[in-house]
C-alpha cells in the first residue's frame, strides 16, 4: 500500500509501468458513482501469455461484450453512455452517473442488465460489496503484467480490433463520455420490478423484520433477511 494522494507523478508512474493504482467505490452514505462490468478473459492469462493465442479469445469476449451494450441500450443507455476500456485481457465496461446512487440499486440495475445480456453467470461487476469501503477498482491506463501490454480507453469499440491494440493513451473517450442521470437507472429498475430480488416473491410465508428465509432460486439455495420491508442477500448486509 502506498500512502498519499493520487497525483500527476503517481500517473505518470502507472503510465510508465510502475506502481498501479485503485480506488474504492463505496462513499460512506452508502452510494456509489459508477458501474464497472468485468469481462476479462478466464481463466485469466497467466505471465508470459501469448498474445497471438489471446487475440481468438477477445475477439469472442467482444462478442460478449456487444451483448451487454445491447441490453443496455434496451435498458435505456445510449452508446455515448457507455466507456468501454481494454485492460488487454478482456473489457471493462463502465457506466458513470451525474451523482452517487443507492449501491443496492445499482447492484439490481447492473443484475437486470446481465440477466438481459444472457450472461447471468459469465460477466462480474463491480459494485459488489456494499459494506466498508466497498470494492478495490484498478485505476484504467495501466500495464497489465502478464501480456505486457498498456491498457487504453476504446475509441469506436464496433469497429475495433484486439490484433490492432495501440497503447498509446487515448483520452477522447473519456472526455467525451455522457454521465447517466438517476431517473434512467431507476426506471429500469422499477420497470422491471426489479428483478435483482425476484427471487422474493415466490416466498408463500415471509419471514419478519430482521428474519431470515431459505428459499429456493435457480437451483440455488438463497439465504435472505427481511429488513425493514425490503429483502436482500444475506452477503450484500453489512455485519
Amino acid at each position: 500500500v502506498v500512502p498519499g494522494s493520487f497525483t500527476y507523478q503517481r500517473f505518470l508512474e502507472q503510465l510508465e509501468g510502475g506502481n498501479v493504482y485503485c480506488l474504492y467505490n463505496l462513499n460512506a452514505d452508502g452510494t456509489v458513482g459508477f458501474i464497472l462490468f468485468d469481462a476479462d478473459l478466464f481463466p485469466r492469462p497467466g505471465p508470459g501469455a501469448r498474445w497471438d493465442e489471446l487475440i481468438p479469445k477477445l475477439r469472442a469476449k467482444k462478442e460478449q461484450v456487444i451483448s451487454l451494450t445491447q441490453a443496455l441500450g434496451k435498458l435505456g443507455i445510449t452508446e455515448e453512455q457507455i466507456l468501454v476500456e481494454f485492460p488487454t485481457v478482456g473489457f471493462h465496461v463502465v457506466l458513470a452517473f451525474e451523482k452517487p446512487l443507492p449501491v443496492r440499486k445499482v447492484k439490481a440495475f447492473a443484475r437486470l442488465a446481465r440477466e438481459r445480456a444472457g450472461l447471468t453467470y459469465e460477466l462480474p461487476f463491480y459494485p459488489h460489496e456494499v459494506c466498508g469501503y466497498g470494492d478495490r477498482v484498478l485505476l484504467p491506463l495501466r500495464r497489465n503484467e502478464n501480456t505486457g501490454r498498456r491498457s487504453n480507453f476504446v475509441r469506436n469499440f464496433a469497429g475495433f480490433d484486439p490484433a490492432a491494440h495501440d497503447e498509446t493513451p487515448d483520452f477522447l473517450p473519456l472526455a467525451q463520455v455522457q454521465l447517466i442521470g438517476p431517473d434512467v437507472i431507476e426506471k429500469a429498475v422499477e420497470a422491471n420490478n426489479s428483478k435483482a430480488y425476484e427471487r422474493v416473491a415466490r416466498i408463500e410465508e415471509a419471514p419478519p423484520p430482521g428474519a431470515t428465509a431459505l428459499v429456493l432460486y435457480r437451483g440455488e439455495r438463497v439465504l435472505l433477511v427481511n429488513q425493514d420491508g425490503h429483502y436482500h442477500a444475506l452477503s450484500e448486509l453489512c455485519p
